[in-house]
């Protein structure tokens, strides 16, 4: 599919020049609950799904053209907590995966990551929920999706990021 989605893309507008790989479940997984269905499907979608798309977007770019990928990742990669834990697992793999593929597409495609921290409430969760994780973050505000778009747009812009990992977290990962 991720192949054909490059081509389809690149037949009816122009190969691609970026690719931001942002599609991403965020369900329960904990070492004691999680089953293997879960598991699957968040392998399958945060971290399968980016490598093929990521190898695709590598292929079909022309070899006289600069690309740019940005990964969306978490800041609990960094401290990784128990309840979401399958979650997490993939997220960290794919931090790995965007400096691994930073140093193997380097120097024509640049490859980044943005960690975004408290944004937009998790499922079932409300402005509320934000509100009361607000008062542990340093900056004692949530963040905005405005916040994760200016952090994108500084990746896609720069000549001399890659491998990076961008935290927007209002220093929530502190």
């Amino acid at each position: 599919a991720a192949e054909c989605l490059v081509e389809q893309t690149a037949a009816q507008l122009a190969p691609p020049t970026i690719l931001i790989n942002n599609a991403s479940i965020f369900e329960a997984g904990g070492p004691f609950d999680a089953d293997e269905p879960a598991w699957d499907a968040h392998f399958a979608i945060n971290l399968k799904a980016p490598f093929f798309l990521c190898q695709a977007f590598a292929n079909a770019l022309p070899e006289d053209v600069a690309g740019h990928i940005v990964n969306l990742v978490d800041w609990r990669i960094q401290r990784p907590r128990g309840e979401k834990l399958v979650y997490t697992l993939t997220k960290s793999a794919l931090a790995t995966l965007t400096r691994g593929l930073a140093h193997a597409f380097a120097p024509r495609i640049l490859v980044n990551a943005v960690a975004p921290g408290a944004i937009l409430p998790p499922p079932g969760a409300d402005q509320e929920y934000l509100d009361r994780l607000a008062r542990q973050i340093p900056l004692e505000r949530s963040g905005a999706p405005a916040d994760v778009c200016q952090a994108v747009l500084y990746l896609l812009t720069s000549r001399f990021v890659t491998g990076e990992i961008l935290d927007v977290t209002g220093g929530e990962d502190l």
